[in-house]
C-alpha cells in the first residue's frame, strides 16, 4: 500500500482484467485511501471520511446480492451503515469469501455526501495464484484526480 508524504492525498482506481490481461469495463471511480494528514491511515475512518466494507464469494459486485450504498443517498449520521452485509471495518478475505469491497463517503461543510459505488478492496488467490484479475492505479496529489474513464 502506498505511503503518504508532505500532505499529498493517495487515491486508487481499478479495472477488471481477463486471464489474458485484456481489460473489460471501465476504470472505477477514484477512492480516497489516505488524505495525507497527520495520523491518516489507508482505509481508516476520520471525522470527515468513513469507509465501509462488504465480503462476497463473487467478484462482480452486481451479483453479490447486497445493496450498493451509493443508491441510498446522503445520510447525516456518523458511522452510518447503509444496509445489511456492510461492516465498519474490513473482515478480510478467505477461501469461502474471496472478495472484499469498499465504499467511502466524505463530509464537507454541507454534511455527509453519499457513499461511492463499491470498489474491490482485496481478493483471495486460489491454488497458489495471487488475487489478480484487477489492475490498480494510484494517484498522489493535493486534489482529487481528474481522469478519462477510458484512459486514466
Amino acid at each position: 500500500m502506498p505511503n503518504h508524504t508532505n500532505g499529498y492525498s493517495i487515491w486508487m482506481s481499478q479495472i477488471y482484467q481477463t486471464q489474458s490481461g485484456t481489460a473489460w469495463g471501465n476504470w472505477g471511480d477514484p477512492i480516497l485511501l489516505d488524505d495525507g494528514s497527520e495520523g491518516s491511515s489507508s482505509g481508516s475512518d476520520k471525522t470527515d471520511r468513513e469507509y465501509i466494507y462488504a465480503r462476497a464469494n463473487v467478484e462482480n459486485f452486481s451479483e453479490v446480492g447486497i445493496c450498493d450504498p451509493f443508491d441510498e443517498g446522503p445520510v447525516q449520521e456518523d458511522h452510518h451503515i447503509p444496509c445489511s452485509g456492510w461492516t465498519d471495518n474490513p473482515q478480510g478475505v478467505s477461501q469461502e469469501m474471496r472478495f472484499e469491497f469498499v465504499s467511502v463517503r466524505v463530509k464537507d461543510e454541507n454534511g455527509w455526501g453519499r457513499f461511492t459505488h463499491p470498489a474491490l478492496w482485496s481478493s483471495y488467490g486460489l491454488n497458489g495464484a495471487d488475487g489478480d484479475g484487477v489492475e490498480y492505479i494510484f494517484y498522489k496529489g493535493f486534489a482529487a484526480p481528474l481522469y478519462n474513464a477510458d484512459n486514466p
